[in-house]
């Protein structure tokens, strides 16, 4: 082949390459939205813890101004991630969410303080403190340039503190997990009042708190996305864990929408009996997680 034709064919051969090969531009960079992958506000209220301080401690209260609920499974922040060909700026403060599930619905709110009627003592700040946390389960100060909160590593490796100093404007942190990971996530906190620059309680001369403190429990949930009989905890696997959950409840004398029985009523028809534990065992080890390489779920034995 000539000099002229071999360089013809590797201008060719680039062009070809040029014209096939996925071209990724800015237009496909997104930003978080409430409700996680690309479900905006209208698809994702907020949900709004209210704390407020009554002179004699912490109160969290919802929308109705009643005590704080842990919410019901079907009715939890759901966890999503993105769908391609969509992705986060790897340059942006939000790019710890890739390959991640996320939502941000809960905000921490103030609507309900009144500073005038209820002075909190001078040095004092509200406090936020980590419980307990599901593992998978991280935490970033969304408005904070999605710094790490409540023990989830920085980009070294650290785990931040286990308490965060509120500043009583509305904060939806940003809370994700593994897009691999399904099933259901819970955190609780201890709201109370402390001091502003060490974050200690403030307690008499025996330990014991001056204030009230509040508990308040989250809920989420990053549903399986096959429908599974048996698969109480929506983490595509039909096991032990499902097992005690439907034990737990055995017996229930009535289930409703919308938990039906913290959904252990399996085929919804308000009583917990040998129908879900025949559909349960039905699909005993079914496992349907999907995977990169297979995104089908799996057959049970003999299917």
């Amino acid at each position: 082949m000539s000099g002229s034709r071999t360089a013809a064919a590797c201008v060719l051969v680039a062009l070809v390459l040029v014209l096939t090969t996925p071209v990724r531009t800015r237009g496909d960079y997104v930003k978080p939205t409430r409700g996680g992958g690309q479900i905006g506000g209208t698809q994702a209220p907020m949900i709004m813890p209210e704390i407020f301080f009554d002179g004699v401690g912490i109160n969290v209260v919802n929308a109705d101004q009643r005590p704080w609920p842990a919410f019901p499974w079907s009715q939890a922040p759901v966890l999503r991630p993105l769908s391609p060909p969509n992705q986060f700026d790897p340059t942006q403060p939000w790019a710890v969410l890739t390959g991640k599930a996320y939502n941000f619905q809960y905000g921490w709110d103030a609507a309900m303080w009144d500073e005038t009627s209820h002075p909190t003592p001078p040095g004092s700040a509200v406090w936020i403190k980590r419980l307990r946390q599901s593992p998978e389960l991280t935490v970033y100060f969304k408005d904070g340039a999605y710094a790490p909160l409540f023990g989830t590593p920085d980009a070294n490796g650290t785990p931040g503190p286990d308490i965060w100093m509120w500043d009583k404007r509305m904060r939806h942190n940003t809370y994700a997990v593994p897009e691999s990971f399904y099933g259901r996530l819970s955190a609780d906190y201890k709201i109370y009042l402390g001091n502003a620059t060490s974050g200690a309680e403030f307690v008499d001369a025996n330990g014991v708190p001056l204030f009230k403190s509040a508990l308040v429990t989250l809920n989420w949930i990053r549903p399986c996305p096959y429908p599974l009989p048996g698969d109480i905890n929506s983490d595509c696997v039909v096991d032990s864990n499902d097992l005690l959950l439907l034990a737990d409840k055995w017996l229930t004398p009535s289930c409703s929408a919308p938990d039906w029985c913290d959904e252990c009523d399996i085929n919804r028809d308000g009583s917990l009996d040998m129908v879900d534990m025949t559909l349960l065992m039905d699909n005993w080890h079914v496992d349907a997680r999907p995977s990169a390489l297979d995104p089908a779920p799996m057959q049970k034995p003999g299917s």
